[in-house]
């Protein structure tokens, strides 16, 4: 399953039905180190995107998935 991310107000989330540009993460946790490393959001986003916010939006993804 992948998840749609999208950049608002210099924040990074998940937002399936948001448009404008987006991009794609699976939701398998193996895959987010390999989103931390590479620049694949701002090619996707045409936006620079801090560490910060992809560690933030990791954060939260955690959180939801021990709800």
């Amino acid at each position: 399953m992948l998840l749609r991310i999208v950049q608002r107000d210099g924040e990074l989330r998940v937002d399936r039905l948001a448009t404008g540009r987006g991009g794609y993460l699976h939701k398998a946790e193996q895959c987010w180190s390999a989103f931390l490393r590479k620049k694949s959001t701002h090619r996707a986003l045409r936006v620079e995107v801090g560490r910060d916010a992809k560690e933030k939006l990791i954060r939260n993804l955690r959180d939801q998935g021990r709800k």
